[in-house]
């Protein structure tokens, strides 16, 4: 890690800390943005807005034990997914179980346009298994078969990868003049308990196609409102083998919390598909690229 790097993103998180009326017992402290905890400066580390795993380059101070843990529990599962997206696209494979007369193997499937083939996994499979299946299929016995893909991804733990990407996205730009508001706090608490299920993360959170960046980001961000109630669209550039962005819907402070999620609640049943357009001029440009 670089300790310039990091000393660098320390004086300025100190001096929005300073300048939002927050503030910590001692001087080399920090609130992580994540647990809202005070952590000392050596206990801070320097991380990926948008996982590495993914493509992101930008970094922010969080503790290292919302690091280390978001990492596992999050992270992983978003870049497992872009992963099946890669592999959908013809790049990689996609981990299968399959079924020929009730014998399980596991294959990987390379899919790619107008060919799909199975390469038997043969470690990872029974060997008698193995051995029945070749007679069946040497001897014609096999009519069909069935198979199952093992995504790897649980789809709330990616979905609130995402939502602290946005919201690291936020503190990047705004600092803790965002991160100290009640509304902010309620991101907060759904990013750090996966058993919470409000706010929705669905109706946050929209598959940005066919969008096309006016410039070259890993985030965008994008002010508006719905109803007098403010947001910001942040859309994410995740990146392995191909491209996707994705974009989460996050409010800014205002006096009723929970006005916007159920805004955003009926405004995704009843727009389920809309198609928007972004102005260049309407999008902020990023802060401290690094």
């Amino acid at each position: 890690m670089s300790l310039t790097a990091k000393q660098k993103e320390f004086d300025r998180l100190q001096q929005s800390l300073v300048h939002s009326g927050l503030q910590t017992v001692r001087s080399n402290e920090l609130i992580c943005p994540l647990c809202w905890q005070s952590t000392p400066f050596d206990d801070l580390s320097l991380e990926h807005i948008v996982p590495s795993s993914v493509g992101g380059r930008q970094t922010t101070l969080t503790c290292r034990t919302c690091n280390n843990d978001h990492g596992r529990k999050l992270d992983s599962h978003l870049a497992n997914f872009q992963q099946v997206h890669d592999a959908f696209r013809g790049h990689g494979h996609l981990r299968t179980k399959l079924n020929i007369n009730g014998n399980e193997m596991v294959a990987n499937l390379q899919w790619k346009e107008g060919q799909k083939s199975f390469h038997i996994v043969g470690k990872a499979s029974n060997p008698i298994a193995l051995t029945t299946s070749e007679a069946d299929f040497h001897s014609g016995n096999v009519d069909e078969f069935t198979f199952t893909i093992l995504y790897n991804y649980a789809r709330n733990n990616f979905k609130t990868s995402l939502l602290r990407s946005a919201y690291l996205v936020l503190f990047k730009h705004f600092g803790y003049e965002y991160a100290k508001h009640s509304i902010a706090n309620e991101i907060r608490k759904r990013v750090m308990d996966l058993s919470l299920e409000q706010p929705n993360i669905d109706s946050l959170i929209v598959e940005a196609r066919g969008f096309r960046p006016p410039f070259d980001d890993q985030q965008y961000v994008i002010p508006g409102s719905i109803n007098d109630a403010e947001f910001c669209l942040v859309i994410l550039r995740i990146r392995r083998a191909t491209t996707k962005y994705m974009g989460v819907y996050l409010p800014l402070p205002c006096d009723d919390c929970g006005k916007f999620f159920k805004l955003m609640n009926s405004f995704a049943k009843e727009q389920n598909g809309l198609k928007m357009s972004i102005p260049a001029e309407a999008i902020l440009k990023s802060k401290q690229s690094e």
